[in-house]
């Protein structure tokens, strides 16, 4: 399910209300600065609008979403949409001096071009202020969108020459009632939506043959590394060969973690927080011989360990730790 304006505005009416006059009265800002939590479409808000900026056949503002450039610019093949995204840890000052030598050049379809930065906070101190010369001297027709969770460790410099558009979180209930709306089963919305807020992110995740598989691997994962048994460290390699990008192995790591977030839940009373609903008698049953302690200094270690991911650390070894670190 893609994202278009009209659903858009059911959760960011007055991101679309903002975009919808700039383009309207024809007054589009050289840069924005999207920010909010995660999950709350910022990025795919990035994607509409490069839409709204380059679509042929538009009706009013709203792009058609089926012409050549819409159809690119979903499959990030648009010569003039650029995406930049941390290089491991942060973005380098060498990818912004990349960047600006690529839009010293005219569009390669039209004379306008646009750069949206992913996790815009990430970008180094020599970085930040490449870019920020970039923002003071913009090229005609080029539009910056940078996009950020944490908008608080970003230079006041850049802030201060974007247009500012935060993203509000959906009040959790309401988001659950969202996606069962949308067909999502009650007792996968609720876990869903502890992993994102983007009710478009949601909706396709439940579609997702592999959703429905990673649910059922981390469950049995989550319960033999509990146990005590050791076919945990035999079932890493499967748990490797199913999440297999970084972006994955984070996801996998964050439903362990909700596995054991629902193990404390069920100890300490809470069953109305408990995302995997179906395991509920198991919780209730195997916290029952528990302290609340033991159990939050196992989550500890798993969230410790994931911080590890994006420092190359190998996933085997962060995976062989949070076995290690729970079976103590």
């Amino acid at each position: 399910m893609k994202i278009n304006l009209e659903k858009l505005t059911n959760t960011q009416p007055i991101v679309v209300q903002t975009l919808k006059n700039a383009f309207t009265k024809e007054r589009v800002a050289h840069a924005y600065l999207f920010e909010g939590t995660k999950g709350t479409g910022k990025l795919d808000t990035a994607i509409l609008f490069a839409k709204m900026y380059f679509c042929l056949n538009p009706n009013g503002v709203e792009p058609c979403y089926e012409c050549n450039n819409c159809k690119r610019i979903d499959s990030g093949n648009h010569p003039d949409v650029i995406v930049v995204e941390p290089d491991g840890l942060s973005i380098k000052k060498e990818q912004i001096q990349a960047l600006q030598k690529e839009f010293s050049f005219s569009g390669f379809e039209s004379n306008k071009k646009i750069y949206i930065i992913k996790h815009a906070d990430k970008m180094s101190t020599s970085a930040a202020n490449s870019l920020l010369k970039f923002l003071e001297e913009p090229n005609p027709g080029t539009v910056a969108l940078l996009v950020t969770e944490e908008v608080h460790r970003m230079l006041n410099t850049i802030i201060s020459r974007c247009q500012l558009l935060s993203f509000n979180p959906l009040p959790h209930s309401l988001y659950v009632q969202q996606l069962i709306n949308e067909g999502v089963a009650a007792n996968d919305a609720r876990l869903i939506s502890s992993l994102t807020n983007n009710i478009y992110e949601g909706v396709e995740m439940y579609k997702d043959e592999k959703f429905k598989a990673s649910k059922n691997l981390v469950i049995n994962f989550s319960i033999e590394i509990q146990s005590g048994s050791l076919d945990a460290f035999i079932r890493i390699p499967e748990f490797l060969e199913h999440f297999k990008e970084k972006a994955e192995v984070e996801m996998g790591i964050d439903l362990i973690t909700l596995f054991f977030k629902d193990l404390l839940y069920a100890k300490v009373g809470k069953r109305e927080k408990i995302v995997f609903i179906d395991e509920e008698n198991y919780f209730l049953n195997e916290s029952s011989v528990l302290e609340p302690t033991m159990i939050t200094s196992k989550i500890k270690s798993i969230m410790d360990a994931k911080k590890r991911i994006y420092s190359n650390v190998n996933p085997q070894l962060i995976l062989e730790q949070i076995v290690i670190d729970i079976q103590k």
